[in-house]
């Protein structure tokens, strides 16, 4: 547990000093659309409905992928579980409980509720999970602490092989007969800690989890501006992302963005201390695509 954590504590000063300070860029999910994903509507975990799929994060439309898949499921000897694909969860480290109720050699968690604001990151108390029968527990005989709470849990998921951190929010009713999902959110910069409840209305550059259905650069606003402004666009496909600026004689004065891009919706902030006014260009490359709109700065 100790190496565990000097490992995901020395990912998260790695990201830090290589990206200078680390932006929050939470994606957002309903329980609706995160298990529309999977094929889920009923969101609801009872003995009756008691399997739920739901996709926590989707790097690829359409790709199967356990690393970002979670569920909750019910067994008739009285557990409610989070299938977590062999992903770590805070929480308290207990036996394992089979389907009849037998304990196991192996190991999983009590699933630990987090009150909002709680931080969920490198130093978080992480407890590995596996597949059956190691999935955590919500409720459990001897577990009852989410009995009538709606609280958050916190987990990872594994995008291309780097872990990001994120919460889950259910409410389990006060005799402990149903667990509902509610929401969910993650911080998509690698390593990087999240605030149990944060939707991202906060962050420096928040990421939509619809995906958009083309490639856009939307106008700059304000603009005319002096000397700031804000740049939207969206990505369809995951692909390379360039966002230049250029000017009207076509050199170029700066680069916003020049990395990979998952799809969905960006936005970034452009400050133009220092230029002089006149007519700009926004160029946005992705994918074969290319967008430009012109920007008047007027000081």
């Amino acid at each position: 547990m100790v190496n565990r954590k000097l490992q995901l504590l020395s990912l998260f000063l790695v990201t830090f000093f290589v990206l200078g300070t680390v932006r929050a860029q939470i994606i957002y999910k309903t329980a609706a659309e995160a298990g529309a994903a999977a094929g889920s509507s009923d969101m609801s975990l009872t003995s009756s409905n008691a399997w739920i799929p739901f996709l926590f994060a989707q790097v690829t439309p359409g790709r199967e992928d356990y690393n970002n898949d979670f569920g909750l499921w019910y067994h008739d000897t009285g557990y409610f579980r989070l299938e977590t694909y062999d992903k770590s969860v805070i929480g308290t480290e207990v036996n394992s409980v089979d389907g009849s109720g037998v304990e196991q050699s192996s190991k999983t968690a009590n699933l630990t509720s987090l009150d909002k604001g709680t931080e969920i990151g490198p130093t978080s108390d992480w407890v590995a999970t596996g597949n059956y029968p190691d999935e955590p527990y919500v409720i459990s005989p001897t577990f009852t602490d989410w009995k009538g709470q709606t609280a958050y849990l916190g987990t990872e998921c594994l995008i291309d092989g780097n872990i990001y951190y994120g919460w889950i929010q259910l409410s389990v009713s006060s005799d402990g007969s149903s667990v509902t999902l509610i929401d969910m959110a993650y911080n998509s910069v690698a390593g990087a800690s999240i605030s149990a409840g944060d939707k991202g209305e906060n962050g420096v550059e928040q990421v939509k989890s619809k995906i958009p259905a083309e490639y856009t650069l939307n106008q700059n606003y304000p603009n005319p501006f002096n000397p700031s402004t804000k740049i939207s666009y969206s990505i369809e496909r995951p692909c390379k992302v360039r966002l230049m600026i250029y000017n009207y004689l076509g050199k170029k004065i700066k680069s916003l963005v020049d990395e990979y891009k998952r799809p969905g919706s960006y936005s970034v902030q452009w400050e133009a201390e220092g230029l002089p006014s006149g007519i700009y260009i926004c160029r946005l490359e992705a994918n074969n695509v290319s967008i430009i709109r012109k920007m008047m700065l007027l000081k």
